[in-house]
């Protein structure tokens, strides 16, 4: 189990995170929600063992992250980051494979993982196509490929955990439901998945646990039914919606009011 328990952030006397807690349990996908700049992706930097919290604790297992040698941590989880930019020349095969130097496979067993990694996030097409001249969301599907990869499930020994920040943000319509299915696939394998969502729906129809987030404290968490409720979805995001049952019957579905036409201040009215 991932778990971050009671963990504060600060940047000077600011906040970032206040006490807060989150578990992660092999065969779970979790979704943090919450507004712009609510500290989702600091939880989720504190996770990854990439950001050291002033209080509080996170562990795999119930041993510190801080006490995991690098290898043993990449081994069982990756990270797949909001932007990752590649301006280089290499190839989406190359990119790949970066993710499964922590492991020292053989060359045959890297291609045969990188292979299937990049088949599953529908990225195949690109294997020989330099990073940089891929679009942003086609480059999000090759580094997606590159943290399946890193955390690919061949050896039986142990949970692994995929932690997303925001990994539909550059996707169309069709992508950002292969991913969420690819993230629901590998919870539903026996591993962990952690993502960050800006769709409530999306978030609602695939999640095992919402967690909540406001002001870097925890907002609410527990089942989507549970946490997308209207007075919730006001005071958080001061937003009025109708939360209804979803058609197919996968978690609440939030339809919020119409919104009349914003007017200008008179500053942005100017030419």
């Amino acid at each position: 189990m991932l778990e971050a328990r009671n963990v504060t952030v600060a940047v000077g006397r600011q906040r970032l995170l206040d006490r807060v807690s989150v578990t992660l349990a092999p065969g779970e996908l979790v979704v943090v929600l919450g507004p712009n700049g609510a500290g989702k992706s600091t939880l989720l930097g504190c996770l990854a063992g990439a950001r050291t919290p002033i209080a509080g604790r996170v562990t795999l297992d119930g041993r510190p992250l801080a006490r995991l040698e690098p290898r043993e941590l990449a081994r069982r989880r990756a990270v797949l980051a909001q932007n990752t930019v590649v301006t280089l020349p290499v190839h989406a095969e190359e990119v790949v494979a970066l993710g499964r130097v922590p492991h020292a496979d053989a060359a045959t067993a890297t291609r045969r993982v990188v292979a299937a990694a990049l088949d599953t996030a529908d990225a195949s097409a690109f294997i020989a196509r330099s990073v940089a001249t891929l679009s942003g969301g086609e480059q999000q599907r090759v580094h997606l490929a590159r943290a399946l990869a890193q955390i690919w499930p061949d050896d039986g020994t142990a949970a692994r955990y995929l932690l997303l920040d925001e990994p539909t943000a550059s996707l169309d319509l069709a992508h950002q439901a292969q991913v969420m299915a690819t993230a629901r696939a590998l919870a539903d394998a026996g591993h962990g998945v952690l993502a960050i969502l800006h769709d409530l729906n999306l978030a609602a129809a695939v999640a095992d646990r919402l967690v909540l987030l406001d002001g870097g404290r925890l907002a609410a968490a527990g089942p989507p039914a549970a946490v997308l409720v209207e007075d919730t979805i006001a005071r958080v995001f001061g937003l009025a919606a109708d939360v209804v049952a979803r058609p197919d019957g996968r978690g609440p579905l939030v339809v919020p009011h119409a919104l009349g036409p914003r007017p200008l201040s008179e500053r942005g009215s100017r030419p």
